[in-house]
């Protein structure tokens, strides 16, 4: 269990970005000590720690964290610390603020094996993030319907990248009590494509 933690945070999941924005979460990665305290010293871990390997169970990370975590698969392993302000302009002179960059523990290998698994995801036959193909874009996606404690109806999840020539964009749809991550998060990822998509023809035309 220790050694998925470590290697879950070395994956920058269940840890801040840094992203420029107050109160950004940490996440939860719950340990051996975590469940003795929580069930007792005769709790069983085999059972938790398979679940937890699947991204099930008590492991909790934000929206952002997966999103990031995407666009380093989509970067080749290369994480990228995510922000919105480039610039502050002050009274004298201005700051331009710089991103950070971490090197996912990932071998090559590896790395092209998740890369192929994304995309069948979206694109063979009984992928389960079909409904977010496109005809002329490569998109990388998985599905998820995560635990939901709070009600019956499972949370949604669509993450991924989309390649032109290179890979340009990635994203995270995450929508709570919303059910299946295939037939309700990835329709609209699909739709985040298409207008990023058109924007970017727009902006090639000009």
């Amino acid at each position: 269990l220790d050694e998925i933690k470590n290697y879950t945070e070395s994956c920058m999941l269940t840890q801040r970005t840094g992203v420029d924005l107050i109160g950004e979460r940490i996440g939860f990665f719950p340990t051996r000590e975590w469940y003795v305290e929580s069930y007792g010293k005769y709790v069983g871990i085999i059972g938790p720690k398979v679940n937890i390997s699947i991204g099930q169970g008590e492991l909790l990370t934000s929206p952002l964290q997966i999103c990031a975590y995407y666009n380093a698969l989509g970067n080749n392993g290369l994480w990228v610390k995510p922000h919105l302000l480039h610039k502050e302009i002050k009274e004298r002179g201005s700051e331009t603020f710089e991103t950070d960059f971490k090197k996912l523990p990932l071998s090559e290998e590896n790395l092209n094996i998740i890369q192929t698994g994304l995309y069948k995801s979206v694109n063979e036959r009984y992928g389960t993030g079909t409904a977010a193909s496109f005809k002329n874009i490569k998109v990388y996606g998985k599905t998820g319907s995560a635990e939901n404690h709070m009600g019956e109806t499972t949370h949604a999840w669509f993450s991924g990248y989309a390649e032109w020539e290179s890979p340009e964009i990635s994203f995270t749809v995450f929508l709570e009590n919303a059910g299946h991550g295939g037939s309700i998060a990835a329709p609209i990822a699909a739709q985040i494509i298409k207008f990023y998509n058109e924007a970017r023809n727009m902006k090639n035309d000009n």
